[in-house]
């Protein structure tokens, strides 16, 4: 992927920052997708973002504006913090203090890759600071050291549908643009969830049958995504390996899958560790609206649903 210098290197003595002031747009992000866990995620069309200036003090200053308003308050606790100084410190990079309005759009916990943002917007920043560069092989090397789960990161940074791998020397991200009209409806109740909390609850072990059944669906769906065969999406999206045990109970997703259905509906999955789930639909109809809404009424649960497109440019920059 050629790479682009967004301004040309300060001159001076060091430490001087190559960029002071810049913005960072990053997508949300539907990972696993069924069958995929761990490998699977796909870009959409809720952004986070950041805007960040060099301070001329010493000390780190965020303003939240929309979720985490006020629990990401604090520097301290804010996870786009933590991946600046982190990546800082391991080229031995200089921390310059920064001042950050966030806008946040992406729920906190609710399986969208709200986490993935600001691990990848905090990383961005160090590179963009010191580099001049939005060198994306590198963000994604500096990005797991924070985030070993390269299926949100991933589709986060490189956009489209992204199939992520860790290898023994590092990672491979082949990310597909997806051109063909496909309507990605993501609802989320109104629930946090947190990740590791979920990921407790995923076995160690399998049966051969359950992986051999899952394994051949992820295999096609990557075919299905990629070729536009939207007719295989709701065979394909079945998992029996993390989902079932990922499902919040009180919600019974089987029974409000069963009902949505028609031929505008491909299918659906878990959205990452729930408890939001993604469709992907020719479009939402009203009649699917009325079936949703219908079925989160008749459980007392207050949802958004979001209908959003495939985002294909992943993490963006403008200086």
């Amino acid at each position: 992927m050629p790479e682009k210098a967004l301004l040309t290197r300060n001159s001076g003595m060091s430490p001087t920052p190559t960029m002071s002031r810049f913005s960072l747009r990053l997508p949300s992000t539907a990972a696993n997708l069924g069958p995929g866990f761990d490998t699977l995620g796909i870009a959409l069309t809720l952004y986070n973002e950041f805007h960040v200036r060099v301070a001329e003090n010493g000390a780190h200053s965020v303003r939240v504006q929309g979720f985490g308003e006020h629990s990401l308050a604090s520097p301290d606790n804010n996870l786009f913090f933590e991946a600046y100084i982190k990546t800082c410190k391991h080229h031995d990079w200089h921390v310059f203090p920064l001042s950050v309005t966030a806008e946040n759009r992406i729920p906190l916990q609710g399986g969208m890759g709200s986490s993935a943002t600001a691990v990848v917007g905090g990383t961005a920043t160090a590179h963009l600071i010191h580099t001049g560069k939005l060198d994306r092989d590198a963000i994604m090397t500096d990005a797991l050291l924070l985030e070993t789960h390269p299926d949100n990161i991933g589709p986060c940074i490189y956009g489209g549908f992204a199939v992520s791998v860790l290898t023994d020397n590092g990672f491979i991200v082949d990310s597909t643009p997806i051109n063909y009209p496909l309507c990605c409806w993501l609802i989320h109740p109104h629930k946090e969830v947190s990740t590791v909390e979920s990921r407790l609850r995923v076995p160690n072990e399998w049966k051969r049958a359950d992986t051999i059944y899952s394994l051949s669906r992820a295999t096609l769906l990557v075919s299905a995504l990629i070729k536009g065969r939207v007719q295989y999406l709701s065979e394909c999206m079945k998992d029996r390996l993390h989902e079932p045990v990922r499902m919040d109970p009180h919600m019974e997703y089987p029974s409000l899958k069963a009902l949505l259905t028609g031929p505008e509906f491909y299918g659906w999955a878990v959205s990452g560790s729930g408890p939001s789930v993604i469709a992907f639909c020719a479009k939402v109809t009203d009649r699917l609206r009325t079936t949703l809404d219908t079925y989160f009424k008749m459980k007392n649960v207050t949802y958004t649903a979001y209908e959003l497109n495939v985002d294909n440019s992943g993490l963006t920059a403008v200086a």
